[in-house]
């Protein structure tokens, strides 16, 4: 029997580049916005509230949509979720961890996300943000969240520092050479609000989702969040 042009289509070329990530087996999605440092200007500087909440609320929508979503970090304009599909015998991954469609529906939730957001805090500048999905070894997971929440460390200094000196100013200093110069005008970041410090971590924890802004970029309270959150393998 011959095959439709449909069916032609589909098993000869559509199918065929589909890439699956592997089961059981955590995977990392990461969203990023797109040219956001032309979307916040105008915004509040270093750190914008509304900017902070929207990117908050946003992740805790995609988080819920994510089958098997255990642990979310999110930073600036980016925000990191780790998906199981191991919880038991049965458990399945989202989408069959399918790779495209994880990115795809992963970049245009958040962006609906974010942009009802927008909407809500009287700001007319449309976001938009991608995707990638990718697999990761368990013993790296706690890892991965470590190095995201350091380099949002080191953004965080530089962004209040860069709100009190010049681009010149700054060239080629360290993170501890910007807190030498804050404390040199008075400005302490240590006293900055946990969210703007740590970023914010999202846990399934009990079924429930927990957040929590009080984590610093260090390995073992990230580990052990992780591991209160993971479920142990079958």
């Amino acid at each position: 029997m011959s095959k439709s042009l449909g069916q032609r289509i589909k098993e000869n070329y559509e199918l065929r580049d589909r890439h699956y990530l592997t089961r059981r087996t955590p995977v990392i999605v990461r969203v990023d916005g797109r040219a956001f440092h032309t979307l916040t200007r105008g915004y509040d500087k270093p750190f914008d509230g509304k900017f902070i909440e929207s990117m908050v609320i946003s992740a805790m929508e995609l988080f819920g949509d994510m089958q098997g979503c255990k642990l979310a970090y999110v930073q600036s304009d980016e925000a990191s979720f780790v998906l199981t599909d191991y919880d038991n015998l049965q458990t399945e991954g989202w989408f069959n961890y399918n790779q495209s469609k994880i990115e795809s529906v992963a970049a245009s939730r958040m962006t609906m996300a974010f942009n009802r957001c927008q909407r809500l805090c009287d700001r007319d500048a449309w976001a938009m943000f991608d995707a990638r999905a990718f697999n990761i070894p368990e013993a790296e997971v706690a890892n991965y969240f470590l190095w995201r929440a350091q380099d949002w460390h080191r953004n965080s200094v530089t962004m209040f520092a860069q709100a009190e000196f010049s681009h010149k100013e700054l060239h080629g200093k360290t993170c501890t050479d910007m807190h030498e110069m804050l404390h040199g005008v008075g400005k302490n970041w240590a006293h900055r609000f946990d969210v703007e410090k740590n970023g914010t971590f999202l846990a399934r924890l009990e079924g429930e989702v927990v957040i929590s802004e009080t984590i610093p970029p260090k390995w073992q309270p990230i580990e052990d969040l992780w591991l209160a959150a993971s479920p142990e393998e079958i």
